[in-house]
């Protein structure tokens, strides 16, 4: 694991796939980072087990409180990569509706608003066979991006519990993560660094993915 940015009171590290962010296994984020810094470190979003990309740490218990508010009220962007081998039904657009428990630990999309997931997302072309895509989740519930893929026809590569082929990983990839803190600005940029499909979606200084936040997104 790496920093990718460091601040007096948190971190933004690139945690692989594959590491849980927390619980009870031996190998975990948070406990690896507890044991490398020497101090408490607080986690103050999640990523799924086999997400890899960036992930904000506070280390201490008043900035963990600011920022973990930060994402409770969606003041925060996040953006997402993925990989899949078939097309979606649509090439973008708007994706919302609750998330309900299935069998298995697994979650299905349904038509109710009680409490909705919401999500925007691009597709492209990637090479013949597999298909690039770009989200934006305005909300972070449990294996949203995953569930998503699934109901638009697409699931993510390596991702067999949303009915995925298999692969070398599970292709989701947290790419960008922009905050305030204090009132400064703080934007991340992080492109993936394993998978085999994900080196094929190198993007260059002037392609537009590399800067989502730029993206004319659905308001």
């Amino acid at each position: 694991m790496k920093i990718h940015f460091s601040h007096t009171d948190f971190i933004v590290v690139d945690k692989p796939s594959g590491l849980p962010v927390h619980g009870d296994q031996a190998n975990n984020v948070v406990d690896l980072w507890r044991q490398h810094l020497g101090q408490e470190v607080f986690p103050c979003h999640r990523l799924d087990k086999d997400t890899s990309g960036l992930l904000l740490l506070a280390l201490n218990t008043e900035a963990a409180a600011e920022l973990s508010q930060q994402f409770f009220l969606r003041k925060v962007e996040k953006y997402y990569f993925g990989v899949s081998t078939a097309r979606p039904k649509k090439s973008q657009g708007k994706v919302i509706g609750d998330l309900k428990k299935s069998r298995n630990g697994n979650y299905k999309l349904t038509r109710e608003l009680k409490n909705p997931a919401v999500t925007y997302f691009f597709s492209r072309g990637l090479k013949p066979g597999y298909r690039a895509l770009l989200f934006k989740p305005l909300t972070g519930q449990t294996h949203q991006l995953r569930v998503i893929a699934k109901s638009l026809g697409a699931p993510l590569l390596g991702d067999p519990r949303y009915d995925g082929n298999n692969a070398d990983r599970m292709y989701l990839h947290a790419c960008y993560l922009k905050f305030d803190y204090q009132q400064q600005s703080y934007a991340n940029w992080l492109p993936p660094d394993t998978g085999d499909l994900f080196k094929e979606l190198l993007l260059p200084e002037d392609d537009p993915w590399r800067h989502p936040e730029q993206l004319d997104w659905p308001v």
